[in-house]
Order: structure tokens, then sequence, then C-alpha cells
């Protein structure tokens, strides 16, 4: 290791920019440094790359869009269903609306993620235009939010999922015991 520093010590002091490594030196690496060399431009393929999930991510982002609007609607109707047949099913009484206000909470959970998916998709456009640095960290920034919100929601429901499991096996187990 120590050798290898100085080896890279040898090539910056011989270019005359201390700055300067030896990676900037490599043409096939040169393109992915651009951003760092040129004070703030971003090279045209990482500009290619992550125009290329601009239309996914809006898609996907509309779609969460309509899904959000959907839910808030089966729970709007399902609250109209509880208040004209509240009378006739004293045994249901207030499932329904329970159920409505999980739709609409769960609605709520897929607006934000299809929030952060158009603003990353609307960035990328804002990249594509002025292809800053600023621009690229602005974008990459909704995009880290999106997968953080997303990994925190599908811990939060494997954890569900697993006691769930639990709750099933201590039941069945205690239905089968008591026979």
């Amino acid at each position: 290791m120590k050798g290898f520093l100085l080896e890279v010590g040898k090539m910056n002091t011989e270019n005359n920019n201390s700055y300067e490594t030896s990676v900037s030196n490599n043409p096939s690496t040169a393109g992915a440094f651009a951003h760092q060399q040129s004070g703030g431009a971003v090279s045209g393929a990482v500009i290619d790359q992550l125009s290329r999930t601009k239309g996914w991510a809006r898609f996907l982002g509309i779609l969460g869009f309509i899904t959000c609007g959907f839910m808030i609607l089966g729970g709007i109707a399902l609250a109209l269903m509880e208040a004209a047949t509240r009378s006739e099913m004293e045994e249901s009484k207030g499932f329904r609306i329970f159920m409505s206000m999980v739709y609409i909470v769960i609605a709520a959970f897929y607006f934000y993620p299809s929030f952060k998916l158009n603003q990353y998709a609307s960035r990328i456009g804002k990249l594509v235009q002025q292809p800053t640095e600023e621009n690229l960290v602005s974008a990459l920034d909704s995009q880290r939010v999106f997968w953080k919100f997303f990994g925190i929601i599908m811990m939060v429901t494997l954890i569900l999922y697993l006691l769930v499991i639990i709750g099933a096996i201590i039941s069945a187990s205690t239905m089968y015991v008591s026979r």
C-alpha cells in the first residue's frame, strides 16, 4: 500500500498538478470524474443514464397518485356503506369505518413515495437542461429519500408479517391443545 501511494505521488508531481490523481489520466475512467475536473459540469454519460430513468420514475409516480385516489375513494365508499347499512347489521358495527380509515392511511403512505418519484423525474429534467453538479445532487437526493422511505416501509411490513405469522402459530397451537 505504501508503494502504491508513493507511485501515485510521483505521478502527481510529474504532472506538476498536486490535485490531479492518476485516475484522471486514464481515458476509460476520465469521463466518470468529469464533474470533479470541470468545476461542476456533469458528464454526458451520467446525464444519459439518469435521463433514461426519468420516464419510468414519472410513470410510477403517476400510478402511485392514481392508486392513492382509488384508495381514498374506496375508503369513502366503505364509510358511506357503513352509514347506509348501520341499522341493518349491528354485528359489523364500525368495522367498515375502521377499514375506511385504514384505506385512507395507506393512501397517505402511497402519496409520499409517489411525490418523491415525481420530484426525482422533475429534477432529472432540470439536470438535462442545466447539467450542473448541484442539479445532479438534487436529483439523487430525491431518489435517496424515496429509497429510504421504501426501505423503512419494507422493514415495518416484514416485522408485521412476522408478528402475524407468530400470532397465527400461537393461535393454532392453543386451538390444537384445547381439543
